[in-house]
């Protein structure tokens, strides 16, 4: 019974309201039962959980809500915007609850990337909810529309850019998301690009769209990819200079060397920027990008 309990509560991500469990064919007493035993948790009341439920989301049902903005598209594996802050939704009729958690925060699933700046709290009605989600965190869409309040506009363009990219919406939900902006962000939609591999490529791609003559993205080439097949470059300038966009996932440098020999080879030319270069240090980037395209290669 218990096993059944904790690999149910799994599919709500490890943390779920006891009616959901009861719909599902669990009794409250064997709910209770498996609580006293120490195989589930109890964050809050009405609430269970197993150690492996996140923190973030552990504080937004404690505090009455649902994670949503950039910390619901997080967990969803989508660009969060930068944002340090744990983002909760309460419903407008409730106010978020100042009891502590029934169970000591730390016993649950610490994230990877730790808000800083704390509880950034919004009071709306969910606008487009999805009874498939999980229930303590927003839809995709809700999250955002709300991470379109909450972060800058390279930032929010970025979270949709990763949204579509992971399919997350389709081009139906993209025009839903649409009419649901306010009318100042709409704009903002015709920027997005469902190619961008990360936010950093879309950081990178509205930038750069300001400064050069000529930018195509995820530009196929053929003999650069894996065994000789076609590849993909993220950026092309002016029709010659490759830039690579490194980002904080692991890379196989002795590939990439070898990727940037044949590019050479070909004509094109590569420049590869970090994370840190991108996000910390963008003015240099755009100074080495600006003055290697003063000096195209010979043809």
């Amino acid at each position: 019974m218990t096993d059944s309990l904790v690999a149910d509560l799994a599919r709500f991500g490890s943390l779920a309201p006891v009616h959901r469990l009861v719909d599902l064919g669990h009794s409250r007493t064997g709910i209770q039962r498996a609580v006293a035993l120490g195989a589930l948790l109890r964050p809050c009341r009405g609430w269970v959980a197993t150690a492996a439920a996140s923190q973030l989301a552990v504080t937004a049902v404690v505090r009455g809500g649902k994670l949503t903005s950039a910390t619901a598209l997080a967990s969803l594996g989508v660009w969060d915007g930068m944002s340090e802050f744990v983002h909760v939704n309460v419903p407008p009729h409730r106010r978020p609850t100042g009891t502590p958690a029934l169970t000591p925060i730390e016993q649950f699933q610490a994230p990877k990337y730790p808000r800083r700046l704390g509880i950034k709290t919004s009071w709306s009605i969910e606008r487009a909810p999805d009874e498939e989600e999980r229930p303590w965190r927003t839809s995709a869409l809700d999250a955002l529309l709300q991470a379109a309040r909450d972060l800058s506009s390279e930032q929010f363009i970025a979270c949709v850019d990763s949204t579509l990219h992971l399919r997350l919406i389709s081009l139906v939900g993209l025009a839903q998301l649409r009419s649901l902006l306010p009318r100042s962000k709409r704009p903002l939609l015709a920027l997005t690009d469902a190619g961008a591999g990360s936010g950093l490529e879309t950081l990178t791609r509205l930038r750069l769209s300001r400064v050069v003559r000529k930018l195509e993205t995820q530009f196929a080439l053929p003999g650069i990819g894996r065994s000789g097949n076609e590849g993909a470059v993220d950026f092309l300038l002016d029709g010659w200079l490759v830039i690579e966009i490194d980002g904080e996932q692991w890379h196989d440098r002795n590939r990439d060397h070898r990727r940037d020999a044949l590019l050479v080879q070909m004509g094109y030319r590569t420049l590869h920027f970090t994370f840190d270069q991108v996000i910390n240090h963008w003015p240099e980037v755009e100074a080495t990008i600006l003055e290697c395209l003063r000096h195209p290669p010979q043809p």
